[in-house]
């Protein structure tokens, strides 16, 4: 079933969100005696001549909780009124990315999917909306893509325009989940699976870009459904041959790496330029990205680094970056589904045909009805159908049984059609 996207009154444009994390110092760092490269304020960072603004920088000793408090957690908001939304983490290789979006320490991505699930079940039952969460998950290795919860996740899948639903991922298999746990299990399969290795800057490196996709859809007793996709990021860390001391395999992955960071950072700079020519095909992962960036998402990054002076260059890179994409403007829009509301509206006009013929046959004018009060109810179509049903024979009474909820005269389902496709 397609989707659709509301009018422009629903459009919410907005920037980016950016968020900076500073990780600890390594044991490694402390050791060979770093110093802090710069200097870190509420929502700023100064590093040598240059002062980089944020919407709110964690220092080191924030805890997980409290990064998802502040950050991603205003994004369920929108997710729940029908929004795309984009949490992506981004950053040198060893600078916290994984554990500030993993499962195992209790990142972005779990606390995510247990809010998703309490909110769910309150919507479920305080308001009569049956919610359905599907989940993907998918790793960009060396510019292939690979689903992490397929029984063959060695099958590189294809990237594809679809006119209805974007850019997709054809064969990426979707898992209905119905707790947190269901998801965890899932998550703990898929980062199983992930590319890792150890190199000189990291002993569990990343070697892929991952993205974890849970997908609602709500529909509520009456209206029109809604479609959202929550993405959840988490990119692979730029990194330096010279430093990572990579050779063979680890060299050509870091080199793919790369190339497709520094395709993310041409998109960057062209959106927040606002250039007309975005090169979002130049890699799989700018082409996955690309609603989230410019598009029909509500997104925010966080920047992960390393206070370490002996990353001066590759921390400088990411704050650059991390500034720029503050600049960039999507527009989100609520994704609804007009199908159901369709549905109801021609249901409506078979009962309004079938009230036609039982008029008929009474021996009624066949665009009779009775003056309609302020508001149709239950009560009052009951009667009209009661006293035409009086008029006809059993057998006609047999043939046109009718479910009174559903019976409007002409103006009100008119009405109600309008109200239904304006929700």
């Amino acid at each position: 079933m397609s989707t659709t996207q509301t009018a422009s009154a629903a459009t919410d444009a907005q920037g980016v969100k950016v968020y900076v994390r500073v990780r600890p110092m390594s044991a490694s760092e402390v050791e060979q005696g770093c110093d802090s490269a710069f200097a870190a304020e509420a929502a700023s960072i100064t590093l040598g001549p240059k002062t980089y603004a944020f919407d709110e920088v964690f220092n080191a000793t924030e805890s997980q909780d409290h990064v998802f408090t502040h950050s991603a957690a205003g994004l369920l908001d929108g997710f729940f009124e029908g929004y795309n939304t984009t949490v992506f983490a981004y950053g040198q290789t060893g600078s916290g990315k994984t554990y500030t979006m993993g499962v195992e320490h209790g990142g972005g991505i779990p606390h995510v999917v247990s809010d998703v699930f309490s909110r769910g079940k309150k919507l479920d039952t305080d308001k009569m909306t049956t919610v359905v969460l599907k989940m993907s998950y998918l790793e960009i290795f060396n510019e292939e893509v690979f689903d992490l919860l397929a029984s063959t996740p060695t099958t590189s899948l294809a990237v594809r325009d679809d006119l209805k639903r974007g850019i997709i991922v054809a064969g990426l298999s979707e898992h209905v989940v119905r707790s947190t746990d269901e998801v965890n299990q899932l998550l703990l399969q898929g980062a199983g699976r992930r590319a890792t290795a150890s190199t000189g800057m990291n002993d569990t490196s990343s070697r892929s870009h991952a993205i974890c996709t849970l997908s609602m859809h709500q529909q509520p007793a009456e209206g029109m459904a809604k479609f959202s996709k929550f993405h959840l990021v988490d990119l692979a860390g730029s990194e330096r041959a010279k430093r990572t001391l990579a050779t063979g395999d680890r060299f050509k992955e870091g080199v793919h790496i790369n190339q497709a960071l520094l395709t993310l950072g041409k998109v960057i700079t062209a959106l927040s330029d606002k250039k007309a020519f975005v090169p979002y095909r130049e890699s799989k992962l700018t082409r996955l990205l690309q609603d989230s960036l410019g598009g029909n998402s509500k997104t925010i990054m966080i920047a992960c680094v390393s206070p370490a002076d002996s990353n001066y260059d590759e921390t400088t890179s990411t704050l650059r970056y991390a500034e720029r994409t503050r600049c960039i403007q999507n527009k989100a829009v609520i994704n609804k589904d007009p199908g159901a509301c369709e549905i109801k509206y021609l249901r409506q006009q078979v009962e309004l045909l079938q009230l036609q013929l039982l008029q008929a046959k009474s021996g009624l004018p066949t665009m009779w009805q009775p003056p309609p009060p302020p508001a149709m109810t239950t009560t009052t179509t009951g009667s009209i159908i009661s006293s035409l049903n009086t008029s006809v024979s059993c057998t006609s009474k047999a043939d046109f049984t009718q479910d009174e909820g559903l019976l409007l005269l002409p103006q009100e389902a008119k009405d109600d059609q309008k109200k239904c496709m304006a929700q």
